[in-house]
């Protein structure tokens, strides 16, 4: 995504963008925020979900988009009275340097910081919560299928399905 964006920008071009930060992690996530390095969940893309969300941390956008990007402000949500954000969207600003980023230089890892590991273990973790609540739908799936299929309701479909066909040519 940030290279597309890299490269159709102007070459002092700016770019303002919207990111699921710190604000939406409670709300579209269910737990509690905790200030770590996160990047990347998409909660949907096993099920073709287009819409799936992308999480972005300040930090991640800063350190992997900074490679291509001079970052000129981030709009964090407003605090409540308890200090934690409101549910909103976070932004950014950003302007295009001079340089032509690869992908793998935007997703480059720096094993000498801390939060790229917490980063990768977040992902992991919620990826597996996610392949655990698919187990569990197809797993329900499976079972009402089983019970409609022995009900009276399901044999007498059958039949009439069966009689049905006799009418419909092939």
């Amino acid at each position: 995504m940030a290279r597309r964006l890299h490269r159709v920008l102007s070459p002092d071009g700016l770019l303002t963008a919207s990111f699921l930060g710190e604000g939406m992690w409670e709300a579209l996530v269910g737990e509690p925020y905790r200030g770590r390095g996160w990047r990347g969940r998409a909660p949907s893309l096993a099920r073709g979900d287009p819409g799936a969300e992308v999480f972005h941390s300040e930090w991640w956008l800063r350190t992997h988009w900074g490679r291509a990007f001079d970052v000129l402000k981030v709009a964090r949500p407003p605090r409540r009275a308890d200090g934690s954000p409101d549910t909103t969207h976070s932004y950014i600003v950003l302007r295009k340097r001079p340089v032509e980023p690869t992908a793998a230089e935007l997703e480059r890892v720096d094993p000498s910081e801390p939060r790229e590991l917490a980063s990768l273990q977040t992902n992991a973790r919620l990826l597996r919560r996610e392949i655990d609540e698919i187990v569990d739908e197809l797993a329900s799936v499976a079972t009402l299928r089983g019970l409609l299929g022995r009900s009276r309701t399901a044999t007498l479909a059958r039949r009439v399905r069966r009689r049905l066909r006799r009418f419909v040519p092939r």
